[in-house]
Formats: structure tokens, sequence, C-alpha cells
């Protein structure tokens, strides 16, 4: 059962068209990700089915219900965003942050729960929940940065090259909770430059070349393909 859908978006930035035509499917407790070279249009992705950018054509539907495009409603409906750069408070401590990402919650109790989740899946997050957020390495940032994604329980993660300035060490890190998260029944869609990583954890990959999609198949096929990796991905 697919719990996002994305058919025939059109996207642009003044007179630049970034999508032409994308169409994608993730399925539920899918592992999803979307390959590509720099201006592919994989950012843009993201930015419109979280409502950050307004397609100018298309519709993207989740749950099977076509989504309004305002972010804090797209929130609501079961997608979390974890943006390009980390995008953290540094002005705030962690806990401070981590509850910014339970913003459009009501549910006390399950708050405080999420809460005791995030620091068992990320005990340095724990350890330092009253430190300011600006003063965390560049990979517990971005530990936070998911750890706050999933203060809003979604159904689905959109996370936009969470690899990206980390340390290999790091990254493996990372993408090791990143499995745990969809094992634990969170779909995910990834955006990431590291593409073997992502080919390797990932199920299905589509691969995005100057705003459309060239090819797409199951990761296990497309890792070996070297001809498509080298073409697409520049690797």
């Amino acid at each position: 059962m697919d719990v996002l859908r994305v058919e025939n978006l059109h996207a642009s930035y003044g007179g630049i068209k970034a999508l032409r035509g994308i169409s994608l499917e993730v399925g539920d407790h899918e592992f999803v990700a979307v390959l590509g070279p720099n201006g592919a249009g994989k950012s843009t992705l993201l930015k419109c089915i979280s409502g950050l950018h307004h397609p100018s054509d298309g519709t993207i539907s989740f749950d099977g219900n076509r989504l309004s495009g305002v972010p804090h409603k797209v929130v609501e409906s079961g997608i979390a965003l974890v943006p390009e750069g980390r995008q953290i408070l540094p002005g705030l401590t962690v806990l401070e942050n981590l509850r910014v990402g339970a913003f459009t919650r009501k549910d006390r109790l399950g708050v405080k729960q999420d809460l005791n989740m995030v620091f068992e899946l990320f005990p340095i997050l724990g350890q330092r929940q009253t430190q300011l957020g600006g003063l965390l390495s560049g990979g517990e940032q971005q530990m936070l940065a998911v750890a706050r994604g999933l203060m809003s329980r979604p159904k689905l993660m959109l996370l936009d090259e969470p690899s990206l300035g980390l340390a290999p060490i790091i990254v493996n890190q990372v993408f090791d909770i990143l499995q745990k998260i969809n094992h634990s029944g969170t779909a995910i869609l990834i955006v990431e430059q590291n593409v073997y990583k992502a080919l390797s954890m990932a199920e299905r990959a589509y691969i995005l070349s100057t705003g459309t999609i060239e090819k797409s198949g199951a990761c296990s096929d497309l890792r070996h393909d070297d001809q498509l990796v080298h073409a697409y991905l520049g690797k």
C-alpha cells in the first residue's frame, strides 16, 4: 500500500524548471532513496512534498488524501522533514529543539514517551539535553535534527542529505539509526549524496537528472549497474 504518491509533479524557480513531470511512490514502511547529481531537483521534490515550495502542476497524496501544501498541515498529516544543513535552533537547548518538533501535538503523555524514546535511540542527546544546540558537533546536530523530526510521530520521514559534511564513522551511525527507525514502522524517503550508502540501505531508488526520473528500481539491481552509477551519479 502506498503511503505517498506523487504524480506528474512540475516545479519552477522563476523561469527555471526544477521538476518536469516527476511521479513516484513510497509504500508503507518502505525505505526509498532519491539520487542524482547536483541540480537534479532532489531537494525541490522534498520541499514540494513538505509544503515549502509550491509546484506548478501535479498532485501529491498521502494516505489517500491530497496534501494541502501548508507546512504545518503536512506535519499534522504525518510527514516530517529533516532538512539539508540540519537547521536546528542553535540558541535553544537540545530539549527545547525536540519540543519544537512536537509543536503540533497536544498529547503531553505521548510527547513525554517520545522524548524517552529518542533519548534511548540517541543516548548522546539525553546526556546533553540542557546544552545549547549550537554547541553540539556536526554529527550530534544531525542526530538532533533526526530526533526533532521523530517528535512529530511521523508515518513518513523525508531526509535531505543527512550525511553531508559528516565523518564516515558518524555517517554509519546515522544510517544505522535510520534503519532502526524504518524497521520500527516509519517509512523513509531520503535524498542522499552518498550513493553507495543509500543504495545499500534503501529498498528502491529513483535516479533524477535535470528534473526528470531517468531510472528507478530495486537498489539491489541499481548498485551493480556501473554504467548507470557513472552516467547519472558521477561515481
